[in-house]
C-alpha cells in the first residue's frame, strides 16, 4: 500500500510545492490582512491532503491490483466516465508538467539575471530535454 501511495500521490504533491507559494504570493499583494489569511489557507491545504491519503488508501484497498481514476470509474460507473477521468488525468499531467517547467525556468532567471529576457526560449529547451 505504501508503494502505491508513492506512486499515485506524485500529482498531489507536485501541487503543493508550488500552490502554496502561490496562494501566499498574492496574500502579500493584499498586504497584512491578506497574509492574516496564510495560516487558515495552509490549514485547509494540509485537510485537503490528509482527506485526499484517505482516499487513495480506500482505492488501494478496493483495488489491490491496480486502476487508479480509470479504472475505479470503468468498475462504477461504466466506460464514458472512466475515458472523462483519463482525459482529465492527461490534461492534469501536461498542466503540472508545465507548471513546473515554468517554476523551474522563474527560479533559473532568479539565480541568473542575464537569461531574464530568454524565459520562453528556456521553457522550450526544458521540454525538448525531457522529451528527448
Amino acid at each position: 500500500m505504501l508503494g502505491g501511495l508513492a506512486a499515485l500521490s506524485l500529482d498531489a504533491m507536485a501541487s503543493v510545492a508550488y500552490g502554496p507559494e502561490a496562494i501566499v504570493l498574492v496574500l502579500a499583494v493584499a498586504g497584512g490582512a491578506g497574509l492574516g489569511f496564510a495560516v487558515p489557507v495552509t490549514l485547509a491545504i494540509a485537510l485537503l491532503l490528509t482527506v485526499l491519503t484517505f482516499s487513495y488508501r480506500q482505492v488501494f484497498a478496493a483495488f489491490p491490483d491496480g486502476g487508479g481514476a480509470y479504472g475505479v470509474n470503468r468498475a462504477h460507473l461504466g466506460r464514458r466516465a472512466s475515458l472523462v477521468a483519463a482525459e482529465s488525468l492527461v490534461i492534469d499531467y501536461v498542466l503540472n508538467f508545465a507548471v513546473s517547467v515554468a517554476a523551474g525556468v522563474a527560479a533559473l532567471t532568479s539565480a541568473f539575471p542575464e537569461l531574464l529576457p530568454y524565459p520562453t526560449w528556456l521553457c522550450l529547451a526544458v521540454l525538448a530535454v525531457v522529451t528527448g
